[in-house]
């Protein structure tokens, strides 16, 4: 095309009687010509970009914001919704079915005249009062890939930002690796999940509107950090290597609790994030797993979603300070808001909530084979990498890290193998493991094989080159046969076990592997959770402990006979 275009050219220059020079001074200026409007020339363009507009930087479309936003108060969800509609950046045809609906027909009387009398004129005036509350800057730098650095936002300017958020009027930044920060889709549905979303977000500004006065608190910092690792940090993580990383780093404590979550017992911990490599995953759309879930409740996450381009294989991103206003149960299509939230946790050197949320996304084991070397690596190199945050950032120490099953959700990871290597990450790191298993049936496994591993004083190189050496289903299985002293009958016993299918846990195995904050990627369907593949069984390592272990008397050999097995 590029060739047919340049002879079209020539003869359409010859034939107007134009000379041999002036073609060649012609194609020389369309060479060196910066302002083409080729497509992908722009495209190139809008990809090097390094800064998030917000809307006061369109001037024509910042008049048009004022004039609609401060011309009257808005009254009902027929204002609201033709608002909606006529806000630039473009003028949309806007499917706002879902939030009406929330309004007319789930809001009680009450709840609609404190939202259109309190909540909204406050959510008005935020938004129109941006270039102050942004000191007149027009830009926000990005979060860009392979680019380690931070931001610092205080709590008026989120509440600012998200307050533009639910009016649209944020431009989206032209490029596939960035979210769309505005709420047109989450708008769209009314299901009981999305009414859920959009209680924890109405609640949220009314609580601000409330704390109008308190200046201490619209001043507090929130900080969203980009930690990338070197090409040469990841590739010694391969298990050859792994001795240049401390091969005599011993394993630290490793704790399973069955019950809580991360988000409530996880106070002075680093608190992972099992994140979809777009930050917030389908919390703007229908996704509400364990991302969508905790950037509700700690809606100040939401902002991540404006500046943060798509994590590549060795980088995390880090948000410390995000305040939690809401309570909720349920989980998938059963989640529900449940009251306000009043958060205790303490404050860090630097005057932000001592709450330090580590996003790390999993690969997709239905795209990427996870026993792969090339995928354990990158994974534990993931780990590592949010689990390694330097202390300089987070202004305090934190030596646990509160994680659970990572990657085992809608992603079908398998439970053991990610357990293992979080723990490689964050022995490496210095840093305990805290793990949630959220009710997950085979939690005792994971205790017995991390008691037996640190009885056995294994060191991260030891447990590395077992991981990769076995590299497949039935990880706790080898593990076990390997360092405990176990005879033939218990070895058959548990490799049975490890590999039972849990044909007969039905739905109540998918409903309490959904509840396990298993991973928050691909949240858009849900629906298509599926339970745990992991190979394990119910019964995992309890069937010697319900027949033949006698807890009370440690002397007592586990296994006496073939009968007793």
């Amino acid at each position: 095309k590029k060739k047919l275009l340049l002879l079209l050219n020539v003869w359409v220059a010859l034939d107007r009687g134009r000379s041999r020079m002036d073609i060649r001074n012609y194609f020389d200026k369309r060479k060196g010509d910066t302002t083409s409007t080729n497509h992908r020339h722009k495209r190139r363009k809008v990809q090097k970009s390094v800064v998030f507009s917000l809307p006061n930087r369109n001037e024509r479309d910042w008049q048009r914001v004022i004039t609609i936003l401060g011309s009257r108060p808005i009254m009902d969800s027929q204002m609201l919704d033709s608002i909606l509609r006529d806000l630039p950046p473009t003028k949309r045809r806007m499917n706002n079915r879902g939030l009406l609906k929330f309004i007319n027909f789930v809001m009680s009387e009450d709840e609609r005249t404190r939202f259109f009398t309190k909540t909204l004129p406050f959510m008005q005036k935020l938004v129109l009062d941006l270039p102050k509350i942004f000191d007149d800057e027009k830009v926000l730098p990005l979060l860009r890939a392979y680019s380690q650095s931070s931001i610092d936002l205080s709590r008026q300017q989120c509440a600012c930002l998200l307050a533009a958020s639910f009016f649209c009027v944020h431009r989206k930044i032209w490029s596939p690796k960035y979210q769309n920060p505005n709420f047109t889709y989450l708008f769209h549905r009314s299901t009981d999940s999305q009414v859920g979303k959009f209680r924890c977000i109405l609640h949220y500004f009314s609580r601000l509107s409330a704390e109008e006065d308190d200046e201490k608190a619209q001043t507090r910092i929130i900080t969203f950090h980009r930690r990338v690792l070197s090409r040469s940090q990841c590739e010694r993580f391969e298990p050859k290597n792994i001795s240049n990383i401390g091969s005599d780093c011993p394993l630290t404590a490793f704790r399973v609790l069955s019950k809580g979550t991360i988000e409530d017992e996880g106070c002075g911990m680093l608190q992972a994030d099992f994140a979809n490599e777009y930050i917030g995953g389908g919390v703007l759309n229908t996704g509400c797993v364990q991302e969508e879930i905790r950037f509700m409740i700690n809606p100040e996450c939401l902002v991540s979603l404006l500046f943060c381009e798509a994590m590549r294989p060795r980088e995390s991103v880090i948000i410390i300070g995000a305040e939690r206003f809401s309570n909720y149960i349920g989980y998938g299509r059963t989640f529900r808001w449940n009251g306000d939230h009043r958060d205790q946790t303490p404050f860090d050197k630097k005057g932000r909530f001592a709450t330090a949320i580590v996003a790390i996304d999993a690969i997709q084991c239905d795209v990427t084979p996870q026993f792969k070397r090339k995928s354990m690596v990158r994974e534990m190199a993931k780990a590592f990498c949010g689990f390694s945050v330097d202390t300089d950032v987070l202004s305090q120490d934190y030596d646990s890290i509160a994680t659970g099953n990572w990657g085992c959700g809608v992603f079908g990871g398998d439970v053991e193998l990610k357990a293992m290597l979080q723990w490689c990450a964050a022995s490496l790191c210095q840093r305990k493991i805290e793990y949630f298993a959220f009710d997950f049936k085979r939690s005792n496994n994971i205790q017995l094989v991390a008691d037996v591993l640190l009885q056995k004083k294994l060191t991260v190189k030891d447990l590395w080159a077992d991981i990769a050496h076995h590299a497949d289903v039935g990880l706790f299985a080898y593990l076990m046969g390997k360092h405990a002293p176990l005879d033939a009958n218990q070895l058959t016993l548990i490799s049975y076990s490890m590999n039972y299918s849990d044909e007969d846990e039905g739905d109540d195995s998918i409903a309490e592997d959904s509840a396990s904050g298993n991973d928050a990627s691909n949240s858009e369907s849900e629906e298509s959770a599926q339970p745990d593949n992991s190979g394990n069984s119910e019964t995992g390592f309890n069937k010697p402990q319900e027949v033949g272990i006698d807890d009370t008397n440690p002397d007592v050999d586990p296994v006496q006979s073939k009968e007793d097995c």
